[in-house]
This record gives C-alpha cells, structure tokens and sequence, in this order.
C-alpha cells in the first residue's frame, strides 16, 4: 500500500487472478474497508463488493475464498465477485487488467500441458509462454492502465528464462 496515495486508497480496485483462498482480496478488503470511512455496515459491504474481484479455477478454492472474505467482514453474506474460471480463456485477463488498479498474484509456476496449450492456438489470445506465470504477465502488464499497481510472486525462472525476455523488456520500457 505505500504506492497508493492514503486519500485515494478508499477507492482501488483489486484484482487477483489465480486467487486460491484470496490472501490478497482478504488483505485488501481490511484496507480498502479502513480507509473507506463509510459508518453504515451495509453500504460499505456493497462499496467493498464492488471493488474485489478474483478468478480461480479450482470450485472448492473459491468457496474458500469467499468465506475469507465473507469471515473478513462480518455479518454480510458471501456475495463476493470470486469467478470459477479459466483466467486463460481469451479475454479474461484483458478485462480484468482493464478493470483493475491494483492487480495481485501469486501465479501457478506450472508449465502448460502440450494439449492445453493447443487449445488457443487458433483462437485471438494463443498461448504463447511454456509457463503459466509468465502467460499470465504477458496478458496482464499491457494491458493495465496508467497508474496501475501490481505485485506477482513469481518463480526465479522469469528472472532470466528465454521466454520472459519481452516481457522483462516491456516491463522495462
């Protein structure tokens, strides 16, 4: 958070993809909730709500999520916008790095299997990288907006692999 402005703070949109038990939705639910000021219970669920979203492909990680989120901010209900989801689908992460302020991650440090990644190769987003980190940065970082903040846990690999390499330059430039 020291990246973002404390009076503007109230307003971030966060967003996590591959968001397991949401860690990051449920840190950034507390802040958002702390600098948001609003007195009325209800309201400020809504105004959370709409400001957290996550994906994940995994049903019961979800559920989980939610319940952190709804266990973070008690009495309200587990309305979260949590998608069960392939956030390789084209178009997921385009509009979600649209969407966002602030984008969050720790990615799978996977390779894609050989049949998977052939699943897009016709399609407008085709699965370019051999990881699933550095796919999900090379969909992500073009497509944020100006001023956006995003922090990734990723595996040392993309530090120096072939297949980061423009991605470590676009993230230079």
């Amino acid at each position: 958070w020291p990246l973002v402005e404390t009076d503007k703070l109230a307003d971030q949109r966060v967003f996590e993809p591959a968001c397991g038990h949401g860690a990051f939705l449920t840190a950034a639910l507390r802040d958002i909730r702390n600098y948001s000021r609003m007195e009325d219970s209800a309201e400020r669920h809504r105004y959370l709500r709409d400001r957290i979203r996550g994906i994940e492909f995994d049903p019961f990680a979800v559920e989980i999520a939610k319940l952190s989120l709804t266990l973070a901010d008690v009495p309200h209900g587990d309305a979260w916008q949590i998608d069960t989801g392939d956030m390789f689908k084209p178009g997921v992460l385009r509009d979600a790095a649209n969407w966002a302020t602030v984008v969050l991650s720790n990615p799978p440090y996977e390779d894609f299997k050989k049949t998977r990644a052939n699943r897009w190769l016709k399609s407008d987003e085709p699965v370019t990288a051999q990881t699933k980190a550095v796919e999900m940065l090379k969909r992500l970082v073009p497509n944020l907006r100006p001023g956006t903040i995003f922090g990734f846990v990723l595996p040392q690999g993309a530090l120096f692999q072939r297949e980061a390499r423009e991605l470590r330059k676009s993230l230079l430039d």
